[in-house]
């Protein structure tokens, strides 16, 4: 029968910081040497993304293996939401010069546009009370990431073309990137495609415009649309932007069946990013 449970931790933890020479006692010095945020170039609202999420901590000794503690949170900011938002605890036998590695995975979902902020903290402790750390200011990291939200649009890629035909050796693409209302094509943000950022604007496959690749406007402005071109999508005569993006060849491969347009708007400016299916040729 149990008549009574004691935590002995903080008793043994004094003990030993009192007489580090004591045979039963161990000294160890662990840190987070580092933590890492890998994300993508940017993020669109309502549509998830992942941030991988890389801490090293390790073991200056002098006693090892140690047995640790590595606690892994993240705060996010304002505007943005990640999944799991829970801390996690996960043990570590750190040897003295031998540093780990821990990698977590999150999901993240831009729910307002601009830049955007995510604090991943990570911090390191010995587990047992009768290891202690000398050095407790290195046990404790933080990384801040910054993740650019862009508002979702709708793009036209050759308007009045049902097939959207690109031949990579053209010299460009004609596209409109389309003034809508909140609502419209499930557009959460009204956008005014004439507040375009001509210089900012860049065309490609999502995979090259995630690496921050992709062609710009040909002429470096907004074109007027003409009497196809009006409304081609929308037929609400909202003055959309007309664009020739190129060359193409520099964006997209025949097995591409997805092209986009990346960039900024408005006043802040905020970005913008909007996609099309596309039948490429060689």
């Amino acid at each position: 029968m149990t008549v009574a449970t004691v935590d002995t931790t903080q008793a043994v933890r004094a003990y030993c910081v009192a007489n580090p020479d004591d045979p039963d006692c161990r000294e160890s010095d662990l840190s987070v040497d580092a933590v890492e945020a890998t994300a993508p170039l940017f993020g669109v609202l309502g549509k998830p993304v992942t941030v991988t999420v890389a801490s090293t901590v390790s073991n200056a000794g002098p006693d090892g293996p140690t047995e640790a503690t590595v606690e892994r949170t993240v705060l996010a900011g304002s505007g943005i939401t990640v999944a799991p938002g829970t801390a996690e605890t996960t043990p570590a036998n750190l040897t003295v010069g031998t540093p780990a590695r821990l990698e977590k995975s999150y999901t993240v979902t831009c729910a307002a546009p601009g830049l955007r902020t995510l604090d991943f903290t990570t911090t390191v402790n010995p587990r047992r009370a009768y290891v202690g750390d000398p050095n407790a200011d290195n046990n404790r990291r933080t990384a801040r990431l910054t993740l650019d939200c862009a508002v979702p649009v709708t793009v036209n890629v050759h308007p009045g073309s049902a097939k959207n035909p690109i031949n990579l050796n053209s010299a460009n693409v004609p596209v409109a990137v389309l003034s809508t209302r909140a609502g419209e094509y499930g557009n959460p943000l009204a956008f005014d495609a004439t507040t375009i950022v001509v210089a900012s604007i860049r065309f490609g496959s999502p995979a090259v415009l995630s690496r921050g690749g992709g062609v710009p406007e040909i002429h470096n402005r907004i074109h007027q649309e003409d009497a196809l071109e009006r409304d081609e999508r929308t037929r609400d005569r909202d003055p959309d932007a007309m664009l020739h993006l190129g060359p193409p060849r520099d964006a997209l491969v025949p097995s591409d069946t997805t092209a986009c347009v990346f960039g900024a708007f408005g006043p802040g400016p905020t970005r913008f990013y909007g996609c099309d299916t596309v039948d490429v040729k060689g």
